[in-house]
């Protein structure tokens, strides 16, 4: 999988699926009930599809220039690049990580099941802190481990 990353330019839209155990990526989204552990806490698993993402050209990034600007040395708090600007390692945890870049206009589905079983967001949003807002462009860090399948061109790649 590194290999077709490392193959796709910057700037060169792609697709990618993932598929999360939110007890391990979104513990942060889990709120307590009644000051009780969350009783959804590792039996839901979001699947997230990416339609129209760019790896992410970081040295390119407004915020990046203007910390250059103003003199600050610009780079990832909490990983290290393995391949620039391709993959990154979370310094304290080893994971591995695509780095792209998304905006509001391009499609992002999400998916819910409960042990393994599609449900509408609705019927677990009590069980989550309020979600943030998709409006901006961002950059997202995937982790190749829950990465299920990537496409660029004629580049695929499915787990």
């Amino acid at each position: 999988m590194e290999n077709i990353i490392k193959s796709i330019a910057c700037g060169q839209f792609l697709s990618a699926t993932v598929l999360y155990p939110t007890s391990k990526v979104d513990a942060d989204l889990y709120k307590k009930v009644d000051k009780q552990p969350n009783p959804m806490f590792g039996r839901i698993t979001k699947r997230i599809s990416y339609s129209g993402i760019r790896l992410c050209d970081y040295e390119n990034m407004e915020v990046v220039k203007e910390e250059r600007a103003e003199g600050k040395e610009a780079k990832p708090a909490w990983y290290k690049w393995l391949h620039f600007p391709y993959i990154a390692e979370g310094k304290k945890n080893g994971n591995r990580y695509m780095i792209v870049k998304t905006s509001p206009s391009l499609e992002i589905k999400v998916q819910y099941y409960l042990d393994g079983v599609e449900i509408d967001y609705k019927d677990i949003a009590q069980y989550f802190k309020s979600k943030g807002s998709a409006e901006e462009t961002r950059v997202i860090a995937m982790q190749l481990d829950y990465l299920q399948e990537l496409k660029q061109g004629s580049l695929h790649y499915k787990r």
